[in-house]
């Protein structure tokens, strides 16, 4: 028994190292890669490993659709060309995972990321539909009897990655030629005609990617949305100054995206960018299906313009139709940009319940500002936002009272520090609220954590468009105990009258000493109407006029200044 025992161990070693239970591919090295030529191949990344002996390129060319951080589980083949032309290397429906692959020029091991000619991720049919399984076909020149690096991989947001087995080709095919507009070089001029509207038929299933990239964050281009993949283009000479729409809402059958240049120069600078769409709403606030698209923007008589329709990802083309057409002037809130950001300031309890101050704006027609941290509450997409700033006082808790004006819109109301730089959730006063954790249009939350001592801040109102949300109107208070940088500016007597106020108004009042007054009317959004110079005035009793002839109805506020201190006077304007 003993003897038979040592005669089966033995033999269960010598099948351990015969036979490993986990073979790796023999090809996972580059300098083992497999020869092959022209045809189909079968392969396999199951146990092979990420890396080896190269890397996978820092860049791909543009419309690639493959990120440096990507391609896990690589296998190696080395192709020799038999023919001069166009290459098609193709795993599109033959793999049963989520394939990327890169070709190198030269039989270098590793390749450099220099040598990359072409990569892809998810590749598209010839008739513009997605591969199964997100596999891959790209093509490339190729000259009879030079040689290529083929690296085949696996997709993956984070390793291990994906892996599986599946079949490759790789034969000659014919170029495709793409649609007349497919380069800013050939953009095809546009007459909207005696209506200032046009519907075109467009299809981009063979549109290659072109420039300009747009490196920097920029109005629709979020952080690492680089490009209009698959791009056409359309040029137009300004015949009117005012308001024009691009758009795609729901005409499209891709993930599209649009962007306007104002220039002549062919890829035109980002910075002559004026208009952008990826995710939007239509005028009634139904989401654009499909991610479809809408630009808004202004037009000057005479300027030339670039239009630029596309999709987001490298695998989104299609076909469908574009509309442009002349709209009013598109007028985005004054406080779009963070730089000029309006001013509200903390109330008392008193003042909120009896709605003295209330801090109405908009996020409609705002465009954002990508390059800023989105909110940390909801941190993925597209947002709209506008920004008011304020000065917390001494105050070391704070209420915020918000109401949605737009009862189906949704917004995210959150902190920063500065132009830029988010309150920091572990140290200091923070805040992300979403609207639509509440269940009523009203809400009143809490704000903890403030220093105590005055200090600026800024809150931001954003809408996350990418979801389908509305954007839309709101108010907004700050309760708690008032702070103002101004002393109480002191009138005896003061009179405000009448109030509410139909044509003229009057006021009165008794100065103490000599004042150099001056005055100017805000609407409730903060925004400077009308400017007053009531110059130097002694002391003693006087009586002004105060123009309102002109202003629309609503809630205004009339601001006296004189001598570093400030009066303000709540009126209404039937």
């Amino acid at each position: 028994m003993r003897k038979n025992l040592h005669l089966l161990l033995t033999l269960l070693a010598f099948t351990a190292f015969s036979i490993p239970a986990f073979a790796q591919p023999v090809n996972d090295e580059c300098e083992n890669a497999i020869p092959i030529s022209s045809g189909t191949h079968d392969f396999t990344t199951l146990e092979a490993t990420t890396g080896g002996s190269g890397a996978y390129p820092a860049t791909c060319p543009a419309g690639g659709g493959s990120s440096s951080d990507s391609l896990y589980n690589d296998v190696w083949f080395i192709y020799t060309a038999d023919f001069t032309g166009l290459a098609e290397f193709s795993t599109c429906g033959t793999a049963d995972y989520d394939t990327n692959v890169a070709i190198y020029q030269g039989t270098s091991c590793p390749p450099s990321p220099d040598d990359v000619i072409a990569c892809n991720e998810d590749g598209v049919t010839p008739d513009g539909q997605d591969c199964a399984n997100f596999t891959s076909r790209v093509t490339w020149e190729v000259e009879e009897g030079s040689v290529y690096i083929i690296q085949i991989g696996g997709w993956g947001s984070e390793s291990p990655g994906e892996e599986g087995s599946g079949t490759f080709t790789i034969e000659e095919t014919m170029p495709v030629t793409g649609p007349p507009n497919d380069d800013c070089e050939n953009a095809t001029p546009l007459d909207l005609g005696p209506q200032d509207s046009i519907v075109l038929q467009f299809n981009t299933v063979e549109a290659s990617t072109g420039l300009p990239q747009h490196e920097v964050p920029q109005s629709c281009f979020e952080p690492g949305e680089e490009f209009v993949y698959n791009d056409i283009w359309y040029s137009w000479t300004a015949t009117f100054t005012g308001g024009l729409e691009f758009s795609t809402c729901g005409t499209a059958t891709f993930d599209s995206r649009l962007a306007v240049y104002q220039s002549t120069t062919c890829p035109p600078d980002t910075s002559t960018l004026v208009g952008c769409g990826d995710d939007e709403n239509a005028d009634n606030g139904v989401p654009c299906g499909g991610f479809t698209s809408r630009a808004l923007f202004n037009v000057e008589q005479g300027q030339s313009y670039l239009f630029r329709l596309g999709g987001w990802s490298s695998g989104d083309r299609g076909a469908g139709s574009v509309l442009i057409k002349r709209i009013e002037p598109v007028v985005p809130p004054a406080n779009d940009d963070c730089s000029n950001a309006l001013d509200a300031f903390v109330i008392s309890q008193e003042q909120a319940d009896n709605f003295d101050f209330i801090f109405e704006g908009t996020n409609k027609l705002s465009t954002g500002q990508p390059q800023f941290a989105t909110p940390i509450c909801n941190n993925d997409g597209d947002f709209r936002d506008v920004w008011y700033t304020f000065n917390s006082g001494e105050n070391t808790e704070l209420t915020l009272r918000f109401n949605k004006t737009t009862t189906n819109a949704e917004f995210i109301i959150d902190l920063f520090e500065t132009c830029g730089i988010q309150a920091d959730p572990l140290d200091g006063p923070y805040f992300c609220i979403e609207t639509e954790d509440f269940d009523n249009t009203f809400l009143e939350v809490p704000l903890e954590n403030f220093p105590g001592e005055p200090t600026e801040y800024l809150i931001r109102v954003s809408t996350r468009v990418t979801g389908g949300d509305l954007p839309g109107d709101f108010w907004f208070q700050l309760v708690g105990t008032p702070f103002s940088s101004l002393e109480a500016l002191q009138l005896g007597a003061f009179r405000f009258f009448p109030n509410p106020v139909r044509n003229a108004a009057t006021m009165s009042f008794k100065a103490q000493e000599s004042l150099n007054l001056q005055a100017e009317i805000t609407n409730s959004l903060g925004q400077t109407i009308q400017r007053l110079n009531f110059g130097q005035i002694p002391s003693g009793d006087h009586t002004f006029d105060v123009p309102t002839e002109d202003l629309q109805p609503g809630i205004y506020f009339l601001r006296l200044f004189a001598d570093g201190a400030q009066k303000t006077v709540r009126f209404i304007k039937q």
